[in-house]
């Protein structure tokens, strides 16, 4: 898997919304839904166990 770079991505993104060379685009899709690419794995990360035992 190729490493994320989220800062700079971000950067990037935030700079041609800016100069309106680019456009917000929103999508929701839960974790471990059906059809997810997931396939419900995520679920069983500790960490995500734990922030949702803390919720």
């Amino acid at each position: 898997m190729a490493s994320l770079r989220l800062a700079e991505t971000w950067t990037a993104m935030g700079g041609l919304y800016a100069s309106g060379q680019a456009m917000t685009i929103g999508a929701y899709s839960p974790l471990g839904s059906q059809g997810s690419w997931i396939k419900g794995e995520i679920l069983k990360e500790p960490s995500l166990i734990e922030i949702a035992e803390k919720r």
